[in-house]
């Protein structure tokens, strides 16, 4: 965020984050590495519960302040860029002292600590709950590459399904039907398999996405099987084009091996797509 304009008010005033803003905000935020958390979308649809998300800037970084209803113990203040990291805490900590409030940030990117110059003076505790898994589509994408417990799945249903015309494809979320087609198929797989099975906020946040894809930059693929839907993924696409965000999932769970199945093809129509 080096020489980063002045988009949001400074720390320790904020702004609301808005639709509108998400082309100023993907700008600030191109040259980190492709974190979901603070992806656009995730922030809008996930941090927003409640318009309980706020954004300001510090010395060339992004301040956030998360609050969702009833978990208190994942809302709070976080901060993301790379720029005199250390000063921006101890301005953040003396404010939050002032207010009587206990310093702490959450929500914290590891590459912001490793920009930090004296990190012996913080204590921190990982959340393990919001780690990012980074897969590759080399390693999934190819049946070579996957493991064999895997293959032998992803292998049965292929002999048993291809042939029934299972193909993935772009869903034109631009088209209504499109839309509450999604919606119905989420609401009626909401007790089948683990993806599936979601919290009312989840469930809540997936339906603002799906009503405010295009402003979100979301997009998403479905893999049909004898012409219907079993599966999709809504992702979005940071500026480095080695990677892709995913983030919802959905499945039938109604045919055997059909979540490896889908693993399996969306990595292919990922792979395909970056060539």
């Amino acid at each position: 965020m080096k020489n980063a304009a002045q988009t949001f008010n400074t720390f320790p005033k904020f702004s609301k984050l808005t639709y509108a803003d998400r082309e100023k905000y993907e700008d600030l935020i191109k040259d980190f590495p492709p974190l979901a958390i603070c992806s656009f979308p995730v922030l809008m649809t996930w941090w927003n519960q409640m318009d309980g998300l706020r954004i300001s800037q510090l010395n060339g970084n992004l301040v956030y302040s998360y609050w969702i209803p009833g978990v208190d113990s994942i809302s709070g203040l976080s901060i993301l860029g790379n720029r005199h990291i250390d000063d921006t805490i101890c301005t953040i900590f003396d404010h939050m002292v002032q207010k009587g409030e206990k310093p702490q940030l959450v929500h914290v990117p590891e590459f912001v600590i490793s920009n930090m110059q004296y990190p012996d003076l913080f204590e921190f505790e990982e959340e393990r709950a919001h780690d990012e898994c980074i897969l590759t589509l080399e390693g999934l994408s190819k049946l070579e590459n996957i493991p064999p417990f895997q293959k032998a799945k992803i292998q049965r249903f292929i002999i048993n399904y291809e042939s029934k015309g299972s193909f993935t494809k772009e869903l034109d979320l631009g088209i209504e039907s499109n839309r509450e087609q999604i919606l119905e198929l989420a609401e009626a797989w909401r007790d089948r398999g683990g993806y599936n099975s979601i919290y009312k906020s989840e469930q809540e946040s997936f339906e603002d996405a799906v009503m405010h894809f295009d402003e979100l930059g979301l997009e998403c693929i479905a893999v049909f099987i004898d012409g219907q839907i079993h599966g999709f993924v809504f992702y979005s696409c940071p500026q480095d084009e080695d990677y892709v965000l995913l983030n919802y999932a959905r499945f039938s769970y109604d045919i055997p091996f059909l979540f490896e199945y889908c693993a399996y093809a969306f990595a292919k129509y990922f792979a395909k797509a970056r060539i």
